[in-house]
């Protein structure tokens, strides 16, 4: 069985009953939803699949760079934070500095399931490094996730995050999850060696 983190509590499901893309494998893979944190021991892959769409518009030469941030946040305000509408327009207070940012993003894929499309993100060594840590000494406490200065989710930190893989899942349109997945590898040529360290 896969235990299914959701806000305030922990249910069991059987993997094949998961609402969430079902998957296995050896490595710990995070699914950030708006509301939490999704910890999942995983041993292979099914139910999901790569997008890649034979037939669609050529993408722009040089795709718009993507701004990704990761935030600390809190739901009662706090001396120093910057406040935000979440994604269901609550009031949020954020930390003025992110502490994770695409330049921390080693690979990013677009993956289809049957209730949403998500973003597999691979993070770099120096990135899976600070999110395992940051999450570590904050469970309990809400994330903020930007993306292109707005806002799209505020999960909920469960469980210390490791493996440097996690899904975001925030509502994308698969034409939507592309793009983003594009212009993030994109921008990650564009970073070159020398930031964030290795592939993981």
């Amino acid at each position: 069985a896969v235990h299914r983190l959701e806000a305030g509590a922990t249910h069991r499901q059987d993997a094949g009953a998961t609402q969430q893309c079902p998957i296995y494998t050896s490595d710990t893979i995070m699914t950030i939803t708006g509301r939490s944190l999704i910890a999942l021991s995983l041993l292979a892959m099914a139910g999901c699949t790569l997008f890649q769409r034979d037939g669609s518009p050529p993408e722009p030469e040089s795709p718009r760079p993507v701004k990704l941030r990761f935030h600390l946040a809190s739901t009662e305000e706090v001396e120093g934070y910057q406040a935000a509408r979440d994604e269901h327009g609550r009031l949020l207070y954020v930390t003025p500095t992110a502490f994770l940012t695409e330049r921390d993003v080693w690979n990013a894929s677009a993956l289809a399931s049957e209730k949403e499309s998500l973003i597999l993100l691979t993070l770099t060594e120096g990135g899976t490094m600070t999110m395992e840590w940051i999450t570590r000494e904050n469970v309990g406490r809400r994330l903020a996730v930007f993306i292109d200065d707005q806002l799209v989710m505020s999960p909920l930190v469960q469980a210390p995050l490791t493996g440097g893989k996690l899904y975001l899942a925030g509502g994308f349109s698969q034409a939507q999850a592309e793009k983003l997945a594009r212009r993030l590898n994109a921008q990650r040529a564009s970073f070159g060696p020398q930031f964030g360290g290795k592939e993981q």
